[in-house]
Protein backbone atom coordinates (compact mmCIF):
# COMPACT_ATOMS: atom_id res chain seq x y z
CA UNK A 1 0.00 0.00 0.00
CA UNK A 2 2.96 2.32 0.59
CA UNK A 3 4.30 3.94 -2.17
CA UNK A 4 7.47 4.34 -0.12
CA UNK A 5 9.47 3.70 3.24
CA UNK A 6 8.07 6.02 5.89
CA UNK A 7 10.50 4.90 8.34
CA UNK A 8 13.69 5.83 7.51
CA UNK A 9 15.95 3.33 9.38
CA UNK A 10 13.72 0.21 8.71
CA UNK A 11 16.46 -1.68 7.32
CA UNK A 12 18.85 -1.12 10.80
CA UNK A 13 15.08 -2.58 12.49
CA UNK A 14 14.80 -5.06 10.47
CA UNK A 15 18.30 -6.56 10.67
CA UNK A 16 17.43 -9.10 13.85
CA UNK A 17 16.51 -12.79 13.49
CA UNK A 18 13.42 -14.41 13.30
CA UNK A 19 10.32 -14.65 15.04
CA UNK A 20 11.18 -10.50 15.95
CA UNK A 21 12.21 -9.64 12.78
CA UNK A 22 8.39 -10.85 11.39
CA UNK A 23 6.98 -9.20 14.34
CA UNK A 24 8.45 -5.92 13.86
CA UNK A 25 8.32 -5.96 9.91
CA UNK A 26 4.10 -6.43 10.85
CA UNK A 27 5.06 -3.43 13.78
CA UNK A 28 6.73 -1.08 10.87
CA UNK A 29 3.98 -2.18 8.22
CA UNK A 30 1.04 -0.41 10.40
CA UNK A 31 3.17 2.70 11.21
CA UNK A 32 3.62 3.27 7.37
CA UNK A 33 0.13 2.14 6.28
CA UNK A 34 -0.96 4.88 9.32
CA UNK A 35 1.00 7.51 8.21
CA UNK A 36 0.04 7.03 4.71
CA UNK A 37 -3.90 7.10 5.36
CA UNK A 38 -3.15 10.15 7.42
CA UNK A 39 -1.89 12.12 4.32
CA UNK A 40 -3.14 15.66 5.22
CA UNK A 41 -3.66 16.55 2.00
CA UNK A 42 -5.84 14.03 0.85
CA UNK A 43 -7.75 14.54 4.09
CA UNK A 44 -8.26 17.37 3.38
CA UNK A 45 -9.33 17.29 -0.43
CA UNK A 46 -11.88 14.97 0.69
CA UNK A 47 -13.04 17.32 3.69
CA UNK A 48 -13.41 20.09 0.77
CA UNK A 49 -15.33 18.10 -1.66
CA UNK A 50 -18.01 16.81 0.91
CA UNK A 51 -18.85 20.67 2.11
CA UNK A 52 -18.08 22.38 -1.21
CA UNK A 53 -19.39 19.29 -3.61
CA UNK A 54 -19.37 22.41 -6.40
CA UNK A 55 -16.99 24.13 -5.23
CA UNK A 56 -16.72 27.67 -4.74
CA UNK A 57 -17.89 29.58 -7.80
CA UNK A 58 -18.58 33.24 -7.12
CA UNK A 59 -14.65 33.92 -6.84
CA UNK A 60 -14.42 35.02 -3.31
CA UNK A 61 -12.77 32.74 -1.38
CA UNK A 62 -9.35 33.07 0.46
CA UNK A 63 -7.46 30.71 2.77
CA UNK A 64 -5.76 31.12 5.80
CA UNK A 65 -3.71 27.89 6.68
CA UNK A 66 -1.92 27.66 10.16
CA UNK A 67 -0.12 24.58 11.78
CA UNK A 68 2.27 21.50 11.18
CA UNK A 69 -0.06 20.75 8.30
CA UNK A 70 -0.33 23.92 6.91
CA UNK A 71 1.40 23.56 3.51
CA UNK A 72 -0.42 20.25 2.49
CA UNK A 73 -4.08 21.75 3.68
CA UNK A 74 -3.35 25.03 1.52
CA UNK A 75 -2.50 23.29 -1.47
CA UNK A 76 -5.57 20.96 -1.31
CA UNK A 77 -7.65 23.74 -0.94
CA UNK A 78 -5.66 25.24 -3.79
CA UNK A 79 -6.32 22.00 -6.15
CA UNK A 80 -9.86 21.52 -5.09
CA UNK A 81 -11.64 25.07 -4.72
CA UNK A 82 -8.84 27.81 -5.66
CA UNK A 83 -8.28 30.72 -3.95
CA UNK A 84 -8.16 34.33 -4.82
CA UNK A 85 -5.49 35.04 -1.76
CA UNK A 86 -4.41 34.00 1.82
CA UNK A 87 -1.47 32.72 3.91
CA UNK A 88 0.27 30.15 4.56
CA UNK A 89 2.02 29.48 8.29
CA UNK A 90 4.02 26.52 8.71
CA UNK A 91 7.74 25.62 10.62
CA UNK A 92 8.84 24.11 7.48
CA UNK A 93 9.56 25.52 3.67
CA UNK A 94 7.30 24.61 1.11
CA UNK A 95 8.82 22.40 -1.66
CA UNK A 96 6.24 23.77 -4.48
CA UNK A 97 4.63 26.95 -5.40
CA UNK A 98 1.77 28.50 -3.69
CA UNK A 99 1.08 31.01 -5.33
CA UNK A 100 -1.03 33.26 -5.18
CA UNK A 101 -0.67 32.53 -1.10
CA UNK A 102 2.17 33.87 0.85
CA UNK A 103 4.02 31.37 3.01
CA UNK A 104 5.09 32.94 6.63
CA UNK A 105 7.57 30.45 8.08
CA UNK A 106 7.47 30.25 11.61
CA UNK A 107 9.07 28.62 14.51
CA UNK A 108 7.84 25.54 17.08
CA UNK A 109 7.52 24.83 20.11
CA UNK A 110 8.13 28.16 20.67
CA UNK A 111 7.26 31.28 18.47
CA UNK A 112 10.48 33.20 16.14
CA UNK A 113 10.85 36.40 16.50
CA UNK A 114 8.80 37.16 13.16
CA UNK A 115 5.58 35.92 14.60
CA UNK A 116 3.74 39.30 15.89
CA UNK A 117 4.46 41.01 12.46
CA UNK A 118 3.04 37.89 10.65
CA UNK A 119 -0.09 37.70 12.58
CA UNK A 120 -0.24 42.02 11.63
CA UNK A 121 0.24 41.09 8.50
CA UNK A 122 -2.77 38.32 7.97
CA UNK A 123 -4.95 40.11 10.18
CA UNK A 124 -4.19 43.55 8.19
CA UNK A 125 -4.94 41.72 4.86
CA UNK A 126 -8.45 39.69 6.11
CA UNK A 127 -9.33 43.35 7.16
CA UNK A 128 -9.64 44.49 3.58
CA UNK A 129 -11.95 41.94 2.07
CA UNK A 130 -15.23 42.68 1.52
CA UNK A 131 -17.57 41.71 3.45
CA UNK A 132 -19.27 37.91 3.12
CA UNK A 133 -16.36 36.87 1.12
CA UNK A 134 -15.37 33.76 2.04
CA UNK A 135 -12.37 32.40 4.37
CA UNK A 136 -11.05 28.57 4.52
CA UNK A 137 -9.32 28.70 7.87
CA UNK A 138 -7.23 25.21 7.59
CA UNK A 139 -5.95 24.44 11.50
CA UNK A 140 -3.68 21.94 12.27
CA UNK A 141 -1.59 21.18 15.61
CA UNK A 142 1.22 23.16 15.97
CA UNK A 143 -0.76 26.47 15.27
CA UNK A 144 -0.31 28.18 18.62
CA UNK A 145 3.13 29.38 18.18
CA UNK A 146 2.87 30.18 14.69
CA UNK A 147 0.67 32.26 14.88
CA UNK A 148 0.81 34.66 17.86
CA UNK A 149 -0.04 38.49 18.69
CA UNK A 150 1.02 39.25 22.16
CA UNK A 151 -1.70 41.20 24.19
CA UNK A 152 -1.08 44.98 25.04
CA UNK A 153 2.04 45.24 27.69
CA UNK A 154 3.83 41.46 27.07
CA UNK A 155 6.65 40.57 25.04
CA UNK A 156 6.86 37.95 22.77
CA UNK A 157 9.58 36.04 25.35
CA UNK A 158 7.18 36.63 27.77
CA UNK A 159 5.03 34.51 26.28
CA UNK A 160 7.65 32.11 25.21
CA UNK A 161 9.28 31.89 28.14
CA UNK A 162 5.54 30.62 30.24
CA UNK A 163 4.97 28.11 27.47
CA UNK A 164 8.31 26.34 28.08
CA UNK A 165 7.56 26.92 31.64
CA UNK A 166 4.08 25.10 31.81
CA UNK A 167 5.83 22.19 29.03
CA UNK A 168 8.49 21.14 31.11
CA UNK A 169 6.32 21.73 34.12
CA UNK A 170 4.46 18.60 32.44
CA UNK A 171 1.34 20.84 31.56
CA UNK A 172 -0.87 19.29 28.86
CA UNK A 173 -2.06 20.53 25.81
CA UNK A 174 -5.79 21.74 27.38
CA UNK A 175 -3.82 23.72 30.17
CA UNK A 176 -1.01 25.34 28.16
CA UNK A 177 -3.48 26.63 25.65
CA UNK A 178 -5.90 27.97 28.65
CA UNK A 179 -3.16 29.67 29.19
CA UNK A 180 -2.27 30.42 25.94
CA UNK A 181 -5.35 31.93 25.04
CA UNK A 182 -5.01 34.01 28.26
CA UNK A 183 -2.09 36.05 26.93
CA UNK A 184 -2.78 36.73 23.10
CA UNK A 185 -4.64 38.58 20.61
CA UNK A 186 -5.25 36.35 18.19
CA UNK A 187 -6.17 33.00 20.12
CA UNK A 188 -9.28 31.92 21.46
CA UNK A 189 -11.42 33.53 18.53
CA UNK A 190 -8.97 36.32 17.82
CA UNK A 191 -9.20 36.06 14.00
CA UNK A 192 -13.43 36.40 13.88
CA UNK A 193 -12.89 39.37 16.49
CA UNK A 194 -10.76 41.23 13.85
CA UNK A 195 -12.63 40.51 10.86
CA UNK A 196 -16.14 40.19 12.06
CA UNK A 197 -17.71 40.76 8.46
CA UNK A 198 -16.22 37.43 6.48
CA UNK A 199 -17.46 34.31 6.03
CA UNK A 200 -15.67 31.66 7.80
CA UNK A 201 -15.38 27.93 7.49
CA UNK A 202 -12.90 25.96 9.68
CA UNK A 203 -10.90 22.83 8.47
CA UNK A 204 -9.79 21.35 11.50
CA UNK A 205 -6.98 18.47 11.72
CA UNK A 206 -7.06 18.02 15.36
CA UNK A 207 -4.07 17.22 17.41
CA UNK A 208 -5.83 17.40 21.14
CA UNK A 209 -7.05 14.17 22.20
CA UNK A 210 -10.67 14.00 23.55
CA UNK A 211 -10.48 17.57 23.37
CA UNK A 212 -12.66 20.54 22.17
CA UNK A 213 -11.79 21.62 18.91
CA UNK A 214 -11.22 25.24 20.42
CA UNK A 215 -7.91 23.69 21.99
CA UNK A 216 -6.26 22.85 18.52
CA UNK A 217 -3.95 25.83 17.95
CA UNK A 218 -5.60 27.49 20.49
CA UNK A 219 -8.78 28.26 18.52
CA UNK A 220 -7.93 31.13 16.04
CA UNK A 221 -11.06 30.66 14.89
CA UNK A 222 -13.02 29.44 17.43
CA UNK A 223 -14.89 31.86 19.92
CA UNK A 224 -14.98 30.99 23.25
CA UNK A 225 -16.87 32.24 26.49
CA UNK A 226 -15.35 30.87 29.81
CA UNK A 227 -15.65 33.11 32.95
CA UNK A 228 -14.20 30.28 35.49
CA UNK A 229 -11.09 29.92 33.35
CA UNK A 230 -8.47 30.35 35.75
CA UNK A 231 -4.87 30.44 33.99
CA UNK A 232 -3.48 31.39 37.68
CA UNK A 233 -4.48 28.55 39.15
CA UNK A 234 -2.50 26.61 36.20
CA UNK A 235 0.70 28.33 36.78
CA UNK A 236 0.30 27.39 40.58
CA UNK A 237 -0.46 23.90 40.13
CA UNK A 238 2.26 23.04 37.71
CA UNK A 239 5.16 25.12 39.96
CA UNK A 240 6.12 27.55 37.88
CA UNK A 241 4.35 30.79 39.05
CA UNK A 242 7.13 31.90 40.58
CA UNK A 243 9.43 31.60 37.35
CA UNK A 244 6.77 32.86 34.96
CA UNK A 245 7.60 36.53 33.69
CA UNK A 246 6.19 39.37 35.68
CA UNK A 247 3.91 41.04 32.98
CA UNK A 248 2.40 37.66 32.41
CA UNK A 249 1.38 37.71 36.55
CA UNK A 250 -0.25 40.73 36.26
CA UNK A 251 -2.30 40.87 33.43
CA UNK A 252 -3.66 37.45 34.64
CA UNK A 253 -3.76 38.95 38.09
CA UNK A 254 -5.48 42.39 36.24
CA UNK A 255 -7.89 39.97 34.72
CA UNK A 256 -8.81 37.72 37.62
CA UNK A 257 -9.37 41.07 39.26
CA UNK A 258 -11.95 42.23 36.65
CA UNK A 259 -13.95 38.47 36.62
CA UNK A 260 -13.98 38.29 40.39
CA UNK A 261 -14.09 41.87 42.14
CA UNK A 262 -14.87 40.47 45.07
CA UNK A 263 -12.38 37.51 45.43
CA UNK A 264 -9.54 39.30 44.16
CA UNK A 265 -8.89 36.63 41.47
CA UNK A 266 -7.47 34.34 43.96
CA UNK A 267 -10.33 31.55 44.15
CA UNK A 268 -8.74 28.52 43.29
CA UNK A 269 -10.64 25.60 41.12
CA UNK A 270 -10.51 22.40 42.52
CA UNK A 271 -11.15 20.58 39.44
CA UNK A 272 -9.05 19.90 36.89
CA UNK A 273 -11.39 19.38 34.31
CA UNK A 274 -13.09 22.43 35.27
CA UNK A 275 -10.77 24.36 34.45
CA UNK A 276 -11.13 22.99 30.83
CA UNK A 277 -14.42 22.56 29.93
CA UNK A 278 -16.48 23.69 33.01
CA UNK A 279 -20.19 23.57 33.55
CA UNK A 280 -21.06 27.30 32.02
CA UNK A 281 -18.24 27.64 29.15
CA UNK A 282 -20.12 28.01 26.34
CA UNK A 283 -19.09 28.52 22.75
CA UNK A 284 -20.58 31.28 20.92
CA UNK A 285 -23.88 30.67 18.99
CA UNK A 286 -21.97 32.81 15.88
CA UNK A 287 -19.50 30.01 15.86
CA UNK A 288 -18.51 29.27 11.96
CA UNK A 289 -19.38 26.18 10.29
CA UNK A 290 -16.27 23.64 11.23
CA UNK A 291 -15.10 20.32 9.90
CA UNK A 292 -12.81 17.49 11.44
CA UNK A 293 -10.28 16.57 9.15
CA UNK A 294 -8.51 14.14 10.97
CA UNK A 295 -8.24 13.29 14.97
CA UNK A 296 -6.35 11.09 17.10
CA UNK A 297 -9.61 8.66 17.20
CA UNK A 298 -9.87 8.46 13.54
CA UNK A 299 -6.07 7.48 13.51
CA UNK A 300 -7.00 4.74 15.85
CA UNK A 301 -9.57 3.31 14.24
CA UNK A 302 -6.99 3.60 10.84
CA UNK A 303 -4.76 1.05 13.03
CA UNK A 304 -7.59 -1.26 13.66
CA UNK A 305 -8.42 -1.13 9.72
CA UNK A 306 -5.09 -1.79 8.80
CA UNK A 307 -4.27 -4.54 11.30
CA UNK A 308 -7.13 -6.07 9.93
CA UNK A 309 -6.23 -6.10 6.43
CA UNK A 310 -2.37 -7.34 7.56
CA UNK A 311 -4.59 -10.15 8.98
CA UNK A 312 -4.05 -9.26 12.64
CA UNK A 313 -6.65 -8.54 15.10
CA UNK A 314 -6.45 -5.58 16.91
CA UNK A 315 -8.66 -4.57 19.62
CA UNK A 316 -8.77 -0.88 20.76
CA UNK A 317 -8.93 -0.49 24.49
CA UNK A 318 -11.12 2.26 26.10
CA UNK A 319 -9.76 5.56 27.19
CA UNK A 320 -6.93 7.70 25.89
CA UNK A 321 -3.19 7.27 26.85
CA UNK A 322 -2.39 10.59 29.10
CA UNK A 323 -0.51 11.50 32.37
CA UNK A 324 3.47 10.84 32.70
CA UNK A 325 4.82 8.91 29.84
CA UNK A 326 7.59 6.87 31.64
CA UNK A 327 4.64 5.81 34.00
CA UNK A 328 2.19 4.69 31.19
CA UNK A 329 4.46 3.03 29.70
CA UNK A 330 5.61 0.78 33.33
CA UNK A 331 1.56 0.36 33.07
CA UNK A 332 1.46 -1.28 29.57
CA UNK A 333 4.70 -3.29 30.61
CA UNK A 334 2.89 -4.84 33.82
CA UNK A 335 -0.47 -5.29 31.81
CA UNK A 336 1.26 -7.23 28.81
CA UNK A 337 3.58 -9.03 31.39
CA UNK A 338 3.81 -12.67 29.58
CA UNK A 339 2.65 -11.91 26.51
CA UNK A 340 -0.59 -13.40 25.69
CA UNK A 341 -2.44 -13.68 22.37
CA UNK A 342 -3.90 -10.14 22.19
CA UNK A 343 -2.82 -7.29 20.08
CA UNK A 344 -4.02 -3.89 21.16
CA UNK A 345 -4.21 -0.21 20.24
CA UNK A 346 -4.66 3.46 22.20
CA UNK A 347 -4.40 6.96 20.99
CA UNK A 348 -3.54 9.70 23.06
CA UNK A 349 -0.95 12.13 24.18
CA UNK A 350 1.09 11.34 27.73
CA UNK A 351 3.32 14.63 29.16
CA UNK A 352 6.99 14.72 30.49
CA UNK A 353 8.31 16.89 33.32
CA UNK A 354 11.33 18.14 32.77
CA UNK A 355 13.49 18.66 35.69
CA UNK A 356 16.73 18.13 34.69
CA UNK A 357 19.23 20.86 34.48
CA UNK A 358 20.27 20.34 31.11
CA UNK A 359 18.09 17.39 29.72
CA UNK A 360 19.46 15.31 26.53
CA UNK A 361 17.06 14.33 23.21
CA UNK A 362 14.31 12.76 24.05
CA UNK A 363 10.43 13.12 24.02
CA UNK A 364 7.32 11.75 25.52
CA UNK A 365 6.75 8.64 23.25
CA UNK A 366 10.44 7.27 23.76
CA UNK A 367 10.23 8.04 27.69
CA UNK A 368 6.95 5.73 27.24
CA UNK A 369 9.19 3.47 25.99
CA UNK A 370 11.73 3.62 28.66
CA UNK A 371 8.96 3.17 31.18
CA UNK A 372 8.02 0.32 30.07
CA UNK A 373 11.58 -1.07 29.58
CA UNK A 374 12.62 -0.02 33.18
CA UNK A 375 9.24 -2.19 34.49
CA UNK A 376 10.18 -5.15 32.18
CA UNK A 377 14.03 -5.22 33.22
CA UNK A 378 12.79 -4.99 36.76
CA UNK A 379 10.59 -7.99 36.79
CA UNK A 380 12.62 -10.12 33.99
CA UNK A 381 9.36 -10.48 31.37
CA UNK A 382 8.77 -9.46 28.47
CA UNK A 383 7.14 -11.12 24.92
CA UNK A 384 5.64 -9.31 22.36
CA UNK A 385 6.15 -5.76 20.59
CA UNK A 386 5.35 -2.72 22.03
CA UNK A 387 5.33 0.79 19.36
CA UNK A 388 4.99 4.14 20.60
CA UNK A 389 4.89 7.00 17.73
CA UNK A 390 4.07 10.58 17.23
CA UNK A 391 1.76 11.23 14.26
CA UNK A 392 3.90 14.37 13.14
CA UNK A 393 7.50 12.31 12.86
CA UNK A 394 9.18 14.62 15.83
CA UNK A 395 8.83 13.54 19.57
CA UNK A 396 10.23 16.01 21.48
CA UNK A 397 13.87 16.95 20.95
CA UNK A 398 14.94 14.31 18.71
CA UNK A 399 15.54 13.32 15.45
CA UNK A 400 12.83 10.40 16.39
CA UNK A 401 9.00 9.96 15.86
CA UNK A 402 8.73 7.49 18.58
CA UNK A 403 10.48 3.93 19.38
CA UNK A 404 9.31 0.06 19.61
CA UNK A 405 10.36 -2.23 22.40
CA UNK A 406 11.02 -6.06 22.37
CA UNK A 407 13.15 -8.57 23.57
CA UNK A 408 15.81 -7.67 21.71
CA UNK A 409 15.65 -3.97 22.80
CA UNK A 410 15.79 -5.33 25.96
CA UNK A 411 18.96 -7.72 25.50
CA UNK A 412 20.87 -4.09 25.25
CA UNK A 413 19.25 -2.17 27.97
CA UNK A 414 20.49 -2.31 31.67
CA UNK A 415 18.60 -0.84 34.21
CA UNK A 416 20.85 1.45 35.19
CA UNK A 417 21.23 2.88 32.26
CA UNK A 418 17.02 2.91 31.45
CA UNK A 419 17.51 5.22 34.79
CA UNK A 420 19.90 7.11 33.77
CA UNK A 421 18.14 8.29 30.31
CA UNK A 422 15.08 9.05 32.01
CA UNK A 423 16.32 10.99 34.87
CA UNK A 424 18.50 13.28 32.02
CA UNK A 425 15.31 12.78 29.90
CA UNK A 426 18.13 11.65 27.20
CA UNK A 427 15.76 8.25 26.05
CA UNK A 428 17.35 9.30 22.35
CA UNK A 429 20.62 8.97 23.10
CA UNK A 430 20.53 5.29 24.66
CA UNK A 431 17.54 3.51 22.05
CA UNK A 432 19.33 5.01 18.82
CA UNK A 433 21.82 3.03 20.28
CA UNK A 434 19.83 0.02 21.12
CA UNK A 435 18.28 0.10 17.44
CA UNK A 436 14.81 0.76 18.77
CA UNK A 437 14.18 4.17 17.11
CA UNK A 438 11.47 4.85 14.88
CA UNK A 439 12.75 7.89 12.78
CA UNK A 440 10.47 9.26 9.87
CA UNK A 441 11.01 12.65 9.48
CA UNK A 442 8.68 15.42 10.00
CA UNK A 443 5.43 13.58 8.27
CA UNK A 444 3.24 17.07 7.81
CA UNK A 445 0.82 16.00 10.02
CA UNK A 446 -0.24 16.01 13.64
CA UNK A 447 -3.04 13.71 15.47
CA UNK A 448 -1.00 13.09 18.54
CA UNK A 449 0.20 9.48 19.49
CA UNK A 450 -0.21 5.83 18.58
CA UNK A 451 0.80 3.40 20.51
CA UNK A 452 0.22 -0.29 19.74
CA UNK A 453 1.29 -4.29 21.35
CA UNK A 454 1.38 -6.99 19.23
CA UNK A 455 1.78 -10.17 20.67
Amino acid sequence: MAARHRIQNRAELLGVEEPTRARRQRALELCERLLDSLDPYEATRRSLRAVFPRGICNGRSHVLAIGKAAVAMARAALDEVGARSGFVLAPEPASEDLSPLILLRGGHPSPCAEAPAHAQQVLAHLQRLGAGEQLLCLISGGGSALFELPRAGLRLEDLARTGELLMHGGASIQALNLVRRSLSQVKGGGVLRACPNLAVTNFILSDVVGGPLYAVASGPTLPIHDPSANPLALLEDFGVRSATPGAVIALLEADARRAHPSSAGTERLQATERRFSPPNMRIPAATPPTWVVADNDRAVRLVEQHASDLGLALQVLPGHLEGDAATAGAGLSTRFRGGGTGSFVWGGETTVRIDAPNPGRGGRNQELILGAARSALAHGSFSGTLVALGSDGVDGRSPAAGALLDAEVLQRLSLTDVEAALDGHDSYTLLEGAGAALITGPTGTNVADLCFWLA
